[in-house]
């Protein structure tokens, strides 16, 4: 069982031959092939390997079905996705070239020539590099967007060796990925808390609109869907949130977190889901819905308290839980 996720440096792209963006997934599909090599020493057996990845990690679990040397290569044999999918609008970088000429800017390399940028981007330390990005995020959170250019998977057309080579729904519907691989995709019943808590403290309350009766009544529906990656090209989703109160912070709340939570984490692990059913019939869906008295990432107190967004990880994993919480509600005993 390995966990993957999204490494920011790694997902740099120029869209040149020397970076074409991706290096992430390049180092995602190395360590399974180590795995392959040198499991049978763990005591493992390389034809039963389940890559497991939550949020971000989900989506690259995602990726590495879609990437040809996974299908290719018989990389893994089980794929667990909890509280994400590749097929979120989020989890592709669609800007990726004016992202990383930006990014480089800020890590003070010349842009020109290209040579120049090039090795300057080879050299600089990589926490440059990394505050670089952070700064970007921030900026970028700040003027309603989602912050998450430059340090996600992108659509290769540069690179001798590619990992990502079309839309996602376009390969998964084509069946041209590893379709033999068993899927176990999922989410969490409040997943839209934490998304709707990124957006009141990275761009609602920095930029004063919380008590802003016109920025609620006009502008928020598609504000919040737009920072969250979520396009309401028809106006149905801003009439669902709530129709007759909008304008009200507090009552739209909770038709922003189902939404939120909908589009934003849920939709594209399901449609994974259906959609792998066409080419192979193990492909499950679990909702993890047990809200217990411990909250691994908590939100604001203006928010509802329910089953958030990473809850499940603290009933899987050993974590640094106060009073050990988790293995009381489990049942388990203290050493």
């Amino acid at each position: 069982m390995i966990n993957f996720g999204f490494i920011a440096p790694g997902f740099l792209s120029l869209d040149t031959e020397e970076i074409p963006g991706n290096a992430g997934m390049a180092d995602q599909v190395e360590a399974l092939r180590w795995v392959q090599k040198f499991i049978k020493y763990f005591g493992g057996d390389k034809d039963k390997v389940t890559i497991v990845g939550e949020s971000a990690g989900a989506a690259s679990v995602g990726f590495l079905l879609l990437a040809p040397q996974s299908k290719e290569e018989g990389l893994f044999r089980n794929a667990i996705a909890e509280s994400g999918s590749m097929l979120a609008d989020w989890a592709v970088d669609r800007n990726s070239t004016k992202h990383g000429y930006v990014i480089a800017e800020l890590a003070g390399c010349p842009l020109e020539p290209y040579a120049d940028l090039l090795h300057c981007l080879r050299s600089v330390d990589v926490k440059t590099l990394r505050d670089a990005q952070y700064y970007f995020s921030t900026n970028d959170t700040l003027n309603g967007g989602l912050g998450f250019g430059g340090q996600s998977p992108i659509i290769q057309t540069t690179g001798k060796v590619r990992y990502l080579t079309d839309e996602p729904r376009k390969l998964i519907e084509s069946g041209n990925y590893h379709t033999e691989a068993h899927l176990m995709f999922g989410a969490n019943e409040g997943e839209g808390i934490m998304a709707l808590d990124m957006t009141l403290n990275l761009y609602i309350r920095p930029n004063d609109l919380e008590n802003d009766t016109n920025f609620w009544k006009y502008d928020a529906v598609r504000v919040v869907m737009g920072a969250l990656g979520i396009r309401d090209d028809t106006k149905y989703l801003g009439y669902a949130v709530d129709s007759c109160q909008i304008g009200n912070f507090t009552v739209m709340i909770p038709g922003l977190v189902d939404i939120a939570g909908t589009l934003f984490l849920k939709a594209g692990g399901w449609q994974t889901v259906l959609l792998h059913t066409k080419y192979n019939p193990h492909a499950y869906w679990y909702s993890f819905d047990f809200l217990g008295k411990v909250s691994l990432i908590g939100a604001d107190e203006i928010l509802p308290r329910g089953v958030m967004h990473a809850e499940e990880i603290m009933y899987l994993f050993t974590m640094p839980i106060p009073h050990n919480e988790t293995e009381k509600e489990l049942g388990k005993k203290n050493d």
